[in-house]
């Protein structure tokens, strides 16, 4: 859905929150209905391919600085019809910036929950962040099925 780093909106609705944690960390909540079903259909088959589409590295220079980043996927399992995890990592002229982000997509039918943590101090663990951004997209997931009954 996300991965190619922008996200087409026309015929969707989207609602986003974001939820400063510590420091520079924070956490991004996105719901995203789909009204045309061919890009439901395009956001389901991205996430089940499980693949980056060449994303998975990249380097630019800005203001004299050079960064570069690398994604990752990452194993998950959610209440989402179908899930992608994904975790970037950035260095800025050779040092790593700590933390990084991490990203939880899921599908629920016709509808996307996306769920982002960045910022972090980069002393966390993979799996204990998954596992907070899985419990906090399942209760997306279990919302927009309420509300879709």
């Amino acid at each position: 859905l996300t991965q190619e780093g922008a996200l087409d909106t026309s015929g969707t609705n989207m609602a986003v929150a974001v939820v400063p944690g510590e420091g520079t960390a924070m956490t991004t909540y996105s719901v995203v209905g789909f009204e045309d079903s061919a890009k439901a259909e395009t956001a389901k088959s991205r996430i089940e391919k499980k693949d980056l589409q060449g994303c998975d590295k990249f380097a630019m220079s800005m203001s004299g600085q050079e960064i570069t980043a690398a994604a990752k996927i990452l194993d998950v399992s959610s209440d989402a019809d179908s899930a992608i995890a994904t975790k970037t990592s950035m260095t800025l002229n050779g040092t790593e910036v700590p933390g990084g982000s991490y990203q939880l997509q899921g599908l629920v039918g016709p509808n996307a929950v996306v769920v982002v943590y960045s910022g972090g101090s980069g002393k966390e663990k993979d799996a204990e962040v998954l596992d907070k951004l899985t419990t906090e997209l399942n209760k997306a997931v279990a919302e927009v099925k309420s509300a879709a009954k």
